[in-house]
């Protein structure tokens, strides 16, 4: 560990960052208590509806609100994510991108999937100019509103899948409408099926681990791990929030000034990426410094700081 990670409040411990390593995954671990996450949800679910300030308008897809909602904005920054993301990706870090992901009883489960540079009609999202041995370059955190039990489509990976490929990202996939909860094996409306490199592919039941969540717990993985989720057999809902990661080196949306996803067609100019650790040495990508709301991102960064001091 060096230097620069002593003062981190939340740093993974050498043995966890070697269990990252070989299994692509790290967690769960608390980052809210199951109250606060409560209370974070319900401040979601209020202002969710008003997208006057969203980046993307009136879509229904749920990206990016951390950029116009406080309480996200505030989430992206939490230490006890970041510190740890930075002990997996580097000190220098931006949030690229959040979304939220809800099931509800009788959904199907959510297919095995692989993406590193996301992908769309032949671009990537993510474009890697600085690669480090042995890291990856991106990182999903992945937070827990609710509990994900086994019965509440908890996410399940495939250990150590993370250092091959299984999929084709750089594939066309067919968006199917209505198929979305319904489908086993869809991802929300695609199947990935469709990218396998090897048709009968299957992962071995001995490398599938299903990782049940509380409310308020995180969970870290690299998108190259092969991951999915269980069907939705409850009455109770499941929501889990996904905030997206890469080190500055990485350009986002390089060559996309819109981008075609479960059929609706969005425009990149409003895009922005927050820098959520260290310093910006590349200058690769548009970095916001405070939210559509005018809520500022360094001076989150900087009281974090001290109150972890």
């Amino acid at each position: 560990m060096s230097e620069a990670d002593d003062h981190r409040a939340f740093s993974l411990s050498s043995e966890q960052v070697e269990f990252f390593h070989a299994n692509g995954y790290i967690g769960p671990f608390e980052v809210y208590t199951p109250d606060e996450a409560g209370a974070l949800l319900t401040a979601i679910r209020c202002q969710a509806h008003d997208r006057s300030k969203a980046i993307f308008g009136d879509s229904a897809l749920n990206y990016d609100r951390h950029l116009d909602i406080d309480e996200l904005s505030q989430h992206v920054l939490q230490r006890r994510i970041v510190d740890r993301v930075a002990c997996l990706l580097g000190p220098d870090l931006l949030c690229w991108r959040t979304e939220f992901f809800s099931k509800k009883r009788g959904q199907a489960p959510t297919g095995w999937h692989q993406v590193e540079s996301y992908m769309v009609g032949g671009s990537p999202m993510l474009e890697v100019t600085e690669r480090q041995p042995g890291m990856p370059t991106e990182m999903t955190a992945w937070t827990s509103l609710t509990e994900a039990t086994r019965e509440m489509s908890c996410l399940r990976f495939v250990r150590g899948s993370h250092t091959r490929w299984y999929f084709d990202e750089t594939g066309t996939l067919t968006f199917r409408p209505g198929t979305e909860h319904t489908e086993s094996g869809s991802f929300f409306g695609y199947r990935y099926d469709e990218l396998k490199l090897d048709p009968d592919w299957m992962p071995d039941e001995s490398d599938i681990v299903s990782v049940e969540t509380k409310p308020g717990e995180c969970i870290l993985f690299t998108a190259k791990l092969v991951h999915g989720s269980m069907p939705h057999t409850v009455r109770k809902a499941r929501v889990g929030l996904a905030a997206r990661y890469v080190p500055t080196s990485v350009r986002v949306y390089p060559k996309t000034a819109s981008f075609t996803e479960f059929g609706e067609t969005l425009s990149t100019e409003h895009h922005g990426n927050v820098l959520v650790s260290g310093t910006d040495r590349f200058g690769h990508n548009r970095i916001v410094e405070q939210n559509a709301r005018g809520m500022p991102f360094r001076p989150l960064i900087e009281e974090a700081e001290r109150g972890a001091d």
